[in-house]
């Protein structure tokens, strides 16, 4: 799989996930990094994994570096952490560029979401996955997309022993597990990222546009939807409104929720569309023109 995923006109991966001991499986080349905010300064400030491969080593860096916000904040753009991690960076490594959504880009990512889902992230006190804004930027900027490793909404239910990690390269006996993460997330009434309502909100878009899946291919099933979205906290969460739970559900400090890997302590319920728009064509090269670029300062 890895020669076939370095054959790709473009190469985009998440966060940190390196390629090293994996080249087999996951290639070599990367074109884009799309590094959640909330994930930059730690990833990259690791210099064993993230300034060697991503930053330094010309056979593995990729030649941007995209920036996402993962949820909504009042941001100042001048002296944020992120944004003066990234401006000294784009002086000490200056053959990887940075690379932020506008104000506008977010808001229209917020709007988005909400419209397809009925959810307010601000009420559920969610935030979009790094994969979930990698898809998105991929189908603004590509032809034709296809994503390597994103299981359907319904792999786990169809394979309830799966010990596929969360990550791959994570090996160790004390690994998350794949499955036992997503539903952990998903069926919190608030907080964490809600993997599977992604996973939902794939399959409609791949009804109108060319995005595919690989290693595991997607079965028919995935694609039949018809009607008003549905996901699974969806149900979780009307649940909880009809009840009256909803309310009195603790919301966690954010440093919590970003760094806490470990399947969050919440109150959950038992387990019980996208809009037709056209993709841009754009030059080889060219980021969308929403995105925001950092420009160098001098030493």
């Amino acid at each position: 799989m890895g020669k076939e995923i370095d054959r790709a006109d473009c190469v985009i991966r998440q966060n940190t996930a390196t390629v090293r001991n994996h080249i087999d499986d996951v290639g070599m080349r990367t074109t884009v990094r799309v590094i959640g905010h909330s994930n930059f300064k730690r990833g990259l400030l690791t210099p064993k994994i993230g300034q060697s491969e991503i930053l330094l080593s010309p056979k593995t860096r990729p030649s941007m570096i995209y920036v996402p916000w993962l949820y909504k904040e009042t941001i100042n753009r001048t002296t944020h952490d992120v944004f003066k991690t990234a401006r000294r960076f784009s002086t000490s490594f200056p053959k990887v560029k940075f690379y932020f959504q506008t104000d506008d880009m977010i808001d229209d990512m917020e709007r988005k979401f909400m419209n397809e889902t009925g959810l307010n992230r601000t009420e559920i006190k969610s935030w979009f996955s790094t994969g979930y804004m990698s898809v998105l930027f991929a189908l603004d900027v590509c032809d034709n997309v296809v994503c390597y490793g994103v299981s359907d909404v319904d792999y786990c239910r169809r394979e309830p022993q799966s010990q596929v990690g969360y990550h791959y390269y994570d090996t160790g006996k004390d690994r998350s597990l794949e499955c036992s993460y997503f539903n952990n997330r998903e069926y919190m009434v608030k907080g964490g990222h809600k993997f599977l309502t992604e996973k939902k909100l794939y399959a409609r878009w791949a009804q109108l546009k060319p995005l595919t899946f690989r290693a595991p291919t997607w079965p028919e099933s995935a694609f039949n939807l018809s009607g008003e979205f549905e996901s699974p906290y969806l149900s979780v969460y009307r649940k909880a409104k009809e009840d009256g739970s909803f309310a009195s559900i603790a919301i966690y400090a954010k440093s919590v929720i970003e760094n806490n890997p470990k399947p969050l302590s919440n109150a959950k319920v038992r387990r019980p569309i996208l809009k037709k728009s056209h993709i841009i064509r754009r030059p080889g090269g060219l980021p969308h023109r929403s995105l925001k670029k950092k420009k160098k300062r001098g030493r």
